[in-house]
């Protein structure tokens, strides 16, 4: 069942789960409540326009793709179908990262790229 707090419904559950969220958080919510219907309809416009994992399938230099270990599980499914599509593609979780893992976890975010470009 999609939320509806604009003329368009979210279409993809995650992005349902933020919106939803965001609406009932007392903190959160009152700083969105004026701007979530917008929300609604940029989230709905970004995921018609989500290109397929297998766009990414014509790289064929290494690329890793990280993603946060406490990050919402989407993220995980998603970096790991994009990685899987790529001729070199390697996956990695940043432990104890969410998706915000450049402002709180840089060393460890630091440390795989360091690996990464030091040995491919």
């Amino acid at each position: 069942m999609a939320i509806k707090l604009s003329k368009r419904p979210l279409p993809d559950p995650a992005f349902q789960a933020v919106v939803h969220a965001l609406a009932i958080s007392p903190r959160k919510g009152r700083a969105w409540k004026s701007t979530v219907h917008s929300a609604v309809n940029e989230l709905a416009l970004l995921d018609a326009h989500r290109p397929p994992a297998e766009r990414y399938a014509g790289i064929s230099v290494p690329v890793l793709v990280l993603y946060g270990s406490d990050s919402d599980e989407f993220y995980a499914v998603i970096a790991q179908a994009i990685s899987a599509q790529l001729f070199d593609g390697r996956c990695t979780a940043v432990p104890g990262a969410d998706h915000g893992a450049l402002d709180r976890a840089p060393r460890t975010l630091i440390f795989h790229l360091s690996e990464f470009f030091a040995h491919g």
